[in-house]
């Protein structure tokens, strides 16, 4: 008797039996909210009876619901969203500092953490009145591109930034860094002055601000940003107040979340540059 296949392999499929309900959540998306048996088992490369009884686990679990024919994410991934941010200190101090940043600049402010080798918006309060943007709570971004992907990048650890570096880079605008040399240079401005900006890298007419969130012993935590459309930024004088009122708002907080070392963040300079390298759109 050949014992060399592993029990928890079926012989259509290389996931392991017990990894396949997650290798399916993994499938819903914001642009990809529910799914059919028969799309989701074609996509995951799944055979379609192995796909249902994964699905009917998460289902059990209230990891799904299913809405006619198709799934959604079911109700527990409220419940444990609710209780991660909640358990969350950084959270709970920064939320009133976000919500102050969106009333202060009329714009939608933003919280994102590093994630593996991606990043992952955990916080977004919406502007009031306007354009609302395509970031939701929860959606991954590729550190390539971006404002607050960049500068998560910047602090990232140096496997995750070699990592980027070489990965292949998709340009989803015409404005998309992807080149080597580009990444490298906006990164090491990043560096240099705690600060990123993107227009429309990764939505066309779109403009993300962000700087860095330390917490005690110079740790950092998350990148904080701004984000509008195009349209609210008609002059760099526009763009110079509100990287101020950025890095002085992701100054306070890192101040209350503990950080007591010296603060670079440096918008004059960064705007100088940004104009130097003919990267501001105005």
């Amino acid at each position: 008797m050949d014992h060399s296949t592993d029990r928890n392999l079926e012989p259509d499929s290389g996931i392991p039996i017990l990894e396949r309900p997650f290798h399916l959540l993994g499938f819903f998306s914001p642009e990809r909210p529910s799914w059919t048996l028969s799309a989701l088992a074609r996509e995951s490369g799944l055979p379609k009876a192995s796909c249902l009884r994964s699905i009917r686990v998460l289902e059990k679990y209230r990891f799904l619901r299913r809405e006619g024919d198709e799934y959604r994410l079911g109700s527990q991934f409220i419940r444990l969203g609710a209780f991660v941010q909640e358990s969350s200190p950084s959270r709970a101090i920064a939320l009133p500092y976000l919500e102050r940043l969106r009333n202060t600049t009329g714009h939608t402010s933003q919280w994102a953490v590093l994630d593996g080798s991606e990043g992952v918006y955990t916080e977004v309060v919406q502007a009031q009145a306007g354009l609302r943007l395509y970031i939701v709570p929860g959606q991954r971004v590729q550190l390539y591109c971006g404002a607050s992907a960049r500068l998560l990048l910047a602090f990232a650890p140096n496997s995750v930034r070699e990592h980027t570096f070489l990965a292949p880079h998709q340009r989803y605008t015409h404005t998309t860094p992807t080149s080597l040399e580009e990444l490298k240079t906006l990164d090491t401005l990043t560096q240099k002055t705690w600060m990123a900006a993107s227009f429309g890298e990764v939505v066309e007419h779109s403009v993300e601000l962000a700087a860095p969130v330390f917490g005690a012993n110079g740790h950092f935590l998350a990148a904080i940003s701004i984000g509008a459309a195009s349209t609210a930024y008609p002059s760099e004088q526009d763009i110079k107040r509100d990287l101020h009122l950025l890095n002085d708002t992701a100054r306070e907080l890192s101040h209350d979340l503990g950080y007591s070392q010296a603060w670079l963040g440096d918008p004059d300079f960064f705007l100088t540059m940004l104009k130097g390298m003919q990267l501001l759109p105005l």
